[in-house]
């Protein structure tokens, strides 16, 4: 008799969802991570430029500075990016001159477009990424990098080197340092 009550005994507490599901909860959120770390892998961005089409750049490549319509300067920034939601993502850009040059940063919103090319992944084409004191910053790198976070708050990151050259119709003052 004792046997059978030491055996029910053995059997309610396999059986029991306290004691035996903390070692599935564990199971679980192990795999869960794995899964996570897996599909963080998957998250990637390439920086590059382009108005109207995206260009891929190499780091240390010279890019033309543009005027803006405020009187500003800038480069284009596209960016192709995978692993991401596409709508409502928050695009954080820090673009970062040599000094005396100033540094300007971007926190805004945006909606990606699929690829034009139509390999996988989004795009956005033709960000003014905006260079201060843009005659200081001609002949010398700057650094841009990019921040993306989807709506689920998932993030891709990239960075890239650029030396920015003159505006075809030159500046209309000289660095002032």
């Amino acid at each position: 008799m004792k046997r059978v009550v030491w055996l029910l005994s053995l059997m309610a507490v396999a059986c029991d969802g306290g004691s035996g599901s903390s070692a599935l909860d564990a199971s679980d959120a192990a795999r869960d991570a794995g899964a996570d770390a897996a599909d963080s892998a998957l998250t990637s961005v390439e920086l590059g430029s382009g108005e109207s089409a995206f260009e891929p750049v190499v780091d240390g490549q010279h890019l033309t500075l543009y005027a803006g319509t405020q009187g500003g300067h800038h480069v284009w920034l596209s960016y192709r990016v995978q692993g991401l939601m596409p709508d409502d993502v928050r695009m954080q850009l820090d673009v970062v001159p040599m000094p005396p040059a100033r540094p300007a940063h971007s926190d805004v919103r945006l909606d990606l477009d699929p690829t034009a090319d139509g390999t996988a992944g989004y795009e956005f084409i033709g960000w003014p990424a905006q260079i201060l004191d843009p005659e200081c910053a001609v002949g010398r790198v700057v650094s841009i990098s990019l921040t993306l976070t989807d709506s689920r708050g998932k993030q891709a990151s990239g960075a890239m080197n650029v030396i920015p050259d003159p505006p075809l119709l030159g500046f209309t003052r000289s660095c002032m340092q």
